[in-house]
């Protein structure tokens, strides 16, 4: 259901709009087209230049009405204050453009004095929600806490929720790279790497959860993840990722530093749990990216994503040598059908060996079709985008093979021409390709580093059926 708010000097109304997400017209088995995407838009700045510092670590989401949600860390100073970061806001209307950013991780009062970093975005009926982690002193200490903040039309920005602790302030040590997930009933899930031993796994990182339910507008206690009672996990967990299934299932990955020389070995390995709701547990804990016993590098940065058929994809970075791709750090994928999880397969490289450089930063966004994207920064020099870092991505039509890979934050012209970092990605349901990236080429905005934008116009964004009709047309009268 679709909800469009008017104001006027008589009160406040409201329209609801059946569109359901199995619209055939916006499932349609298409593609996007590479030759497509828009010229890249500046997001942190504009021509007052009031943006002085580095943007850095941007994220997205959509919402039903095809609005794009950014959230980044800011380093420019402000009425926020001096030499600190602070986490910006911005909204993209497709019938006007971008929103000016907003700061959202303080007010007028100050009260933020420290570095906020690492947001992550998710959305539902209207309501946005963005984690962070605060480094700023409060009632729950001196250490780095996760927070959370969310936004109504009809109430602004809220307060900050302490996530990662409480006032038994049980959490003493730091709590980091939050990642956010929304299921169809609307609770929020957060999920965070977090250095506070808590008996009985022991003194290492590990990986935390909790959960914020809107009706009784609570959050759950923190519960650890990636260990259980058997302490089996005694190395370092760090940078969890999270997606629901459309059973409301909740799956997480992140990278693990626990030895396990009869299964995996001593290097890193990138491991998944899954929590169902109908047995209400979460399962044992799986080693993906060890599957066959091949990976003996460094493996990390996981990314996650779900289809609609509740098929698991996720990829992350590998310096584990191989033969064909050799030593240089590649982007792997997996998949897991709800009985195995496949082999991984290198998709930034092929047999040829092309690719002689590293890649980093994967994210991953699959169509409305099914069709899996992976986007990532690559450090390969080509005659096509010079020798630079760029934002390049890749597919997967389901049971087909990985295609080239193709650059979206350049062109012919070679404009862009320093390093294309921190991609984040995201589908809208009528098949529109979303990429946001962290980039350092001098432009009119100065020579800070700058959160730039690009678009792929879906085959399937025309709206078709009555509700998106009337959505448009209402959307174009409003001027929204």
């Amino acid at each position: 259901m679709i909800f469009i708010v008017f104001y006027s000097i008589l009160g406040v109304f409201q329209l609801k709009l059946p569109l359901s997400n199995n619209n055939p017209a916006i499932n349609s088995d298409i593609n996007i087209n590479p030759n497509k995407f828009s010229n890249a838009t500046i997001v942190s700045d504009n021509y007052s230049l009031w943006n002085t510092g580095d943007n850095r670590y941007p994220e997205i989401t959509v919402d039903n009405l095809g609005y794009v949600h950014a959230v980044w860390e800011e380093r420019t100073d402000g009425w926020w204050g001096i030499g600190e970061s602070e986490i910006f806001y911005s909204v993209y209307r497709p019938l006007i453009g971008w929103s000016d950013p907003t700061c959202i991780s303080d007010n007028r009062n100050n009260w933020s004095t420290n570095y906020c970093n690492s947001p992550s975005i998710a959305v539902y009926n209207g309501t946005v929600y963005v984690a962070y982690q605060e480094l700023t002193d409060g009632w729950w200490g001196i250490d780095s806490e996760i927070v959370v903040v969310n936004y109504t039309a009809s109430n602004g920005w809220s307060n900050i929720s302490v996530v990662s602790d409480d006032y038994t302030l049980w959490n003493n040590l730091s709590s980091e790279e939050p990642r956010i997930a929304i299921d169809s009933r609307g609770i929020v899930h957060v999920v965070w790497y977090d250095g506070t031993d808590v008996p009985p796994y022991g003194t290492d990182t590990e990986i935390m959860y909790a959960n914020y339910t809107p009706a009784t507008q609570t959050w759950s206690n923190a519960t650890v993840i990636s260990d259980d009672f058997t302490n089996w996990n005694t190395g370092a967990s760090y940078d969890p990722d999270i997606a629901i299934g459309t059973d409301d299932a909740i799956h997480v990955v992140w990278h693990d530093h626990t030895d396990s020389p009869s299964e995996w070995g001593n290097d890193t390995e990138i491991m998944y749990t899954k929590y169902s709701q109908t047995t209400k547990k979460w399962s044992n804990v799986t080693a993906i990216s060890a599957v066959g016993g091949w990976n003996d590098g460094y493996t990390e940065d996981a990314k996650i994503g779900i289809d609609k058929d509740n098929n698991v994809h996720v990829v992350w970075r590998d310096n584990s040598d191989g033969g064909y791709w050799g030593n240089d750090i590649e982007i792997f994928y997996s998949m897991f059908n709800g009985f195995n999880w496949s082999n991984a397969t290198i998709i930034s490289d092929d047999y040829t060996g092309w690719n002689e450089n590293s890649e980093y930063d994967p994210d991953i966004a699959i169509s409305p079709n099914g069709t899996v994207y992976a986007v990532f920064s690559t450090d390969q020099s080509t005659i096509e985008w010079g020798d630079d870092w760029e934002i390049v991505y890749t597919y997967k039509v389901p049971k087909a093979s990985w295609s080239n890979l193709t650059i979206i934050s350049d062109d012919a012209t070679l404009w862009n021409n320093m390093s294309s970092d921190e991609p984040s990605s995201y589908f809208d349901n009528f098949g529109n390709f979303f990429v946001i990236w962290q980039d350092h080429t001098d432009g009119w905005w100065g020579s800070d580093r700058e959160i730039m934008f690009s678009v792929n116009k879906g085959a399937a964004s025309t709206p078709s059926s009555k509700a998106q009709l009337i959505e448009l047309s209402i959307r174009i009268q409003l001027n929204i």
